[in-house]
């Protein structure tokens, strides 16, 4: 038997018709060919998070109460429109179960509905597996020494308040836990894709949303909602709800929200917006017609970190992912502590969209991160660098520009050795033949 595991993440699958402008995977045949060619005993697949995109198919209906998501009934449609969508991957993963290969999916902040019980056995009816075939982690897993994690787990704001009870009952149903990240990619980042498909392909976030804001394709409503998730990041839902002013909380500014951020260059930027009198009028009206707790917590004055506390401003060369939440050197940290625990020789995270080959400095060699199989506009790359600098920003131009483009398909290959330690590299997929037995 030969045995040896692969590590890919953040595919996003999404529903295909069920909602074409949000769909971004478009890698059905070289996943196909991937998992075939790895498809032999003693093989273990394992999707590190964010295997299917549930934020982005509808339904998307989610209850009054802002602590809550949507039902299991909900999230079951959401996979069938992803098997219909994307069937040639969900067979090949049949094929892969027939081969008798061992499939570990971590569950990821866009897939919190793979924890459902139900959800998990209708995948698996779908693939033809067994449970002891295709499991489902929720936190980490452990292959060989090397330590396997998603990474949302790390930020607040895209990790349920128990990172392992993801449920909460109402009005004698069960709702899976919403939180922050899900809502502002609900209220927000959907129809902004919907306007500029390519938009939610741009990494880091979190700048694409500045030049957006400079060049005018974000407007006031949108400033509203990125200041208010990030004043929320960091507060439970629970406790929102709890600490709820009235309906007569006076207005909120954009000069209010402008003193608060910790960001210079997004100061300039929102003080150069906010004297068009009808962008502040459009700002107030989006800020009034918030829900009292989350009026009550975007006027609370308090500092915004657009970055990290120790980090630099987002919009200069040293950049965050994942709406600027989750930092390389908060990654290295991570695997840090990771490495320090008995037997853990490599870690091996996603989340963030940003490929790592071994890491640096003190874990360097050990630290791995796959990216995404979603085409991505890397803006730290020198040719966009020079392409915005050329603008003045990043164009809608740019951002619909699918030559600039880029997806990386990479996965982690781990092959134990004979002193069960493994040897760990990070491989293209398009290399896939080397692995046919």
């Amino acid at each position: 038997m030969d045995k040896q595991a692969f590590v890919i993440s953040d595919l996003h699958i999404g529903g295909g018709p069920a909602d074409p402008q949000l769909e971004d995977f478009e890698q059905d045949q070289a996943f196909v060919k991937f998992v075939d060619a790895i498809a032999r005993d003693g093989i273990t697949l394992i999707v590190n998070g964010d295997f299917i995109d549930f934020i982005q198919i509808p339904p998307y209906t989610i209850p009054q109460p802002d602590y809550l998501l949507w039902t299991v009934q909900a999230s079951m449609q959401k996979l069938q429109s992803a098997v219909a969508a994307h069937s040639g991957c969900f067979q090949a993963l049949k094929r892969f179960i027939a081969a008798n290969g061992r499939l570990r999916i971590m569950i990821g902040n866009h897939d919190l509905d793979l924890a459902w019980e139900e959800v998990q056995k209708r995948f698996r009816s779908l693939i033809g597996a067994a449970p002891e075939q295709a499991e489902f982690i929720i936190g980490h897993d452990f292959y060989e020494g090397v330590w396997i994690e998603h990474g949302h787990e790390f930020t607040p704001e895209n990790c349920p308040v128990d990172p392992v009870a993801f449920f909460h009952d109402w009005n004698g149903d069960r709702y899976l836990e919403r939180v922050w990240g899900t809502d502002f990619v609900l209220r927000f980042y959907n129809g902004l894709e919907r306007s500029h498909p390519y938009a939610d392909s741009v990494k880091p976030t979190i700048r694409a949303l500045y030049y957006g804001l400079k060049k005018g394709w974000v407007g006031a409503a949108e400033l509203c909602r990125l200041a208010l998730f990030l004043k929320a990041r960091g507060i439970l839902w629970r406790a929102a709800l709890s600490a709820m002013l009235d309906d007569s909380a006076a207005p909120v500014s954009t000069a209010a929200v402008m003193a608060d951020l910790d960001d210079p260059e997004w100061q300039a930027l929102i003080a150069e917006r906010a004297a068009d009198p009808e962008f502040e009028h459009q700002f107030q009206a989006a800020a009034q017609a918030l829900p009292a707790d989350e009026k009550e917590i975007l006027g609370r004055s308090e500092p915004i970190r657009v970055a990290d506390a120790d980090a630099a401003s987002l919009t200069r060369e040293t950049q965050a992912a994942t709406l600027g939440l989750f930092r390389p050197d908060r990654e290295s940290r991570a695997a840090r502590d990771r490495l320090a625990r008995p037997g853990v020789t490599h870690v091996v995270f996603g989340h963030t969209h940003e490929v790592v080959n071994g890491g640096a400095g003190d874990v360097k060699g050990r630290l791995f991160n796959t990216g995404t199989w979603i085409p991505r506009l890397d803006l730290n790359s020198p040719e966009i660098r020079l392409k915005i600098k050329r603008q003045g920003g990043l164009t809608l131009e740019m951002l619909n520009d699918s030559k600039l483009y880029v997806c990386d398909r990479l996965a982690v290959h781990i092959v134990p050795d004979e002193k069960n330690q493994a040897r760990v590299k990070l491989v293209e997929v398009p290399s896939f033949e080397e692995w046919r037995g």
